[in-house]
């Protein structure tokens, strides 16, 4: 009995890294290649919603100010 699937796994590239993820087309399918690339993925976005929040609060701010 061989270790081989009779079919061959469709894949799509990691959204952190590139490296191809096979998806063996169970539940959702599978964005990383690891779950640490999953997590840095997450912080990331966070970061970035974190700045936005930033950037529009002292936007919000410079506005108050240059009306007086």
């Amino acid at each position: 009995m061989s270790d081989e699937l009779p079919w061959k796994p469709k894949t799509r590239p990691c959204e952190w890294c590139g490296e191809p993820v096979d998806q063996l087309g169970t539940r959702a399918p599978r964005l990383y290649c690891k779950r640490s690339h999953r997590q840095r993925a997450f912080e990331a976005r966070r970061r970035r919603e974190m700045e936005q929040r930033l950037a529009l609060a002292e936007a919000e701010l410079g506005k108050g100010q240059a009306g007086r």
